[in-house]
């Protein structure tokens, strides 16, 4: 179902660039709220992703508690147009913009998302929900021919745990940020 782009999309770092197909599991903390884990197919943690709703920056750590990057939500009053502004912490860049514009559709719930690369080149992006539970996001717009690379299965619309596959090439930290804001931002709308 997903497919293989013609480049790699990094934003954070090269090194959480994915080399092959993977396969993840986000799942929210047992013991911690509004913490999120990130393990591959074989259930080891990767990463962890504390939100925080209330002003101060939501963080994603390594396996090793290690802060990657801090990142801050802001949504419009509609959720029309929202964003996530969010810094790399071991880097000293300015801080950088994720985008999403809800896009009207009887029948299915849509989100434009665009950022910029490493490169500083803009990168285009449409979530799209296939049905409660599931969405694929596409590499430019899905009625544009765009290209499936990260396909997001649910265990229930209702809830925040999901397993998500992501083609070569693709920034792991990145994705793990958009789809935790996409379920957020279903959640709202």
């Amino acid at each position: 179902m997903v497919e293989k782009l013609d480049h790699s999309i990094v934003v954070v770092k090269e090194k959480y660039i994915t080399k092959d197909h993977e396969v993840f599991q986000l799942s929210t903390s047992k013991v911690e709220k509004y913490k999120y884990l990130i393990s591959d197919e074989n259930d080891k943690e990767l990463f962890n992703c504390k939100i925080h709703n209330h002003g101060d920056p939501s963080i994603i750590k390594d396996a090793n508690d290690k802060d990657i990057i801090h990142f801050t939500m802001h949504n419009s009053l509609d959720f029309s147009k929202s964003k996530v502004n969010f810094s790399v912490c071991e880097e000293k860049t300015k801080d950088q913009t994720i985008t999403f514009t809800y896009r009207r559709s009887t029948k299915e719930r849509k989100y434009l998302i665009e950022f910029s690369n490493e490169k500083g080149f803009n990168e285009v992006l449409d979530a799209v929900e296939d049905n409660n539970k599931e969405f694929t996001i596409y590499y430019g717009k899905k009625s544009s021919e765009g290209i499936p690379i990260c396909k997001v299965k649910r265990e229930s619309s209702l809830s925040h745990n999901c397993t998500f596959e992501l083609e070569p090439g693709l920034d792991k930290v990145l994705f793990i940020t958009i789809i935790i804001y996409i379920i957020f931002l279903f959640e709202q709308c």
